[in-house]
């Protein structure tokens, strides 16, 4: 078992159907999607079991317009 148990807020954690993810920033205004397993939830905060390192900087604010955004990024590829 480990340590410490590692919470994020709950508007950081993302769904899209099928696995849960978060956002993690790699350099600065630089994202990339983490998929992540996660425990125990109450009303603000999920519990990460998997995929994710209490170093990493995560976004938690405005993730939903990140994930809009990535997405509009991948659409408009091939699409010239």
């Amino acid at each position: 078992t480990p340590d410490s148990i590692l919470v994020v807020p709950d508007e950081a954690v993302q769904f899209d159907g099928t696995s849960y993810y978060v956002f993690v920033e790699t350099t600065p205004n630089t994202f990339e999607r983490k998929t992540v397993m996660i425990g125990e939830r109450n009303d603000s905060l999920v519990q990460i079991t998997q995929g994710l390192d209490a170093a990493e900087k995560i976004v938690v604010r405005n993730a939903f317009f990140v994930k809009s955004e990535m997405e509009k990024e991948s659409f408009g590829e091939g699409h010239h």
